[in-house]
């Protein structure tokens, strides 16, 4: 799953180790992402690609505001699972946001406004219609023309009306004796 945060870099450290496989070297990157509430939102992230580390520093030499896509997955360490936040992408965001509390997390796909297409509705939701109030939808959808009619009161259907110039089919049946229109 890939994270997008956008903040204000508050703290940067290396690690470094030594593994089967050789010598290894990683950052912990803590960013201030959502200062709108009463108490700041932060996220600590592991940059393990040198370029998003070069990017990270230098914007927070400058104070600015970065933007991390990160990678989220879980892990079990001796019977315990531990969250971990890897960020691949780094870059400096001269946005809205920056000026906004530094903007906030967007989680999964991004959000994109929705187009009108199939499927969507036209307009906005309907009140129902109340007794004594005859109003005609100012957007949305259309009210139905013809084709399904409500049952009576005592029972039984009435049939919808036929169309105007068409013949009608008791008055005339087919030449092989049937009443079906085709």
């Amino acid at each position: 799953m890939t994270y997008e945060f956008i903040g204000k870099v508050l703290n940067l450290n290396e690690r470094s180790g030594q593994s089967a496989r050789g010598p290894w070297k990683m950052w912990e990157c803590v960013i201030e992402h959502d200062t709108t509430g009463q108490f700041p939102r932060r996220v600590l992230v592991s940059v393990w690609d040198e370029n998003a580390y070069n990017t990270i520093a230098s914007i927070q030499q400058q104070q600015g505001v970065v933007r991390v896509t990160c990678s989220v997955d879980a892990r079990e360490y001796n019977g315990r699972w531990f969250n971990d936040i890897r960020a691949f992408r780094a870059e400096p965001f001269n946005g809205m946001a920056a000026q906004q509390g530094y903007g906030q997390q967007m989680g999964g796909y991004p959000q994109q406004p929705m187009q009108q297409g199939f499927a969507q509705p036209q307009g906005g939701y309907q009140q129902p219609m109340q007794q004594g109030f005859a109003q005609q939808p100012q957007q949305g959808f259309a009210q139905p023309q013809g084709g399904y009619q409500q049952p009576m009161q005592q029972g039984g259907f009435t049939a919808p009306a036929a169309p105007a110039g068409a013949p009608d089919a008791q008055a005339a049946p087919n030449a092989d004796g049937s009443d079906l229109p085709f």
